[in-house]
């Protein structure tokens, strides 16, 4: 799982250091309305309030990428739970001994922190458009990843 987040994060890097600016606002642009075309999510979320996200699944799924859209004012633990539901995925967070399912941005390779709202979350880390992967991990993944 490391390695693929690694992955990510330099083919992320790689796609935007070519561009300029204006290409780079105009090509997120277009993507997002082609995502906001095909996402899934809760009917009760205004137009508004949506955070639109292009969600990359465990690895070893074997699936396409699926778009979602959620309440900008949810923590991401909610977040995750609303994506896992959407594209059926199995979390069992609550459970002591299960693997541990994260959100992690493409960006920086960071799992979100689970207690702040995605809408706050700093634009070098995630913005309504971006990619982020679901992934199993495991803990000493996530403390290692932590600062100290």
């Amino acid at each position: 799982a490391q390695r693929r987040v690694a992955t990510l994060v330099a083919k992320h890097s790689a796609a935007r250091s070519g561009r300029s600016a204006s290409a780079d606002a105009t090509a997120r642009k277009v993507a997002l309305m082609r995502l906001k075309n095909k996402a899934k999510g809760s009917a009760k979320v205004a137009a508004a309030d949506r955070v639109y996200i292009e969600l990359l699944l465990p690895m070893e799924l074997e699936r396409k990428p699926v778009h979602v859209f959620v309440h900008r004012r949810w923590n991401c633990g909610k977040v995750l739970d609303e994506v896992a539901r959407v594209a059926r995925v199995a979390n069992r967070n609550n459970e002591p001994d299960a693997r541990r399912l994260y959100l992690l941005s493409v960006r920086t390779g960071e799992p979100l922190p689970t207690m702040t709202p995605i809408g706050e979350l700093d634009a070098g880390v995630f913005a309504s458009g971006d990619a982020l992967l679901l992934e199993y991990w495991l803990e000493q993944q996530q403390q290692q990843q932590q600062p100290q």
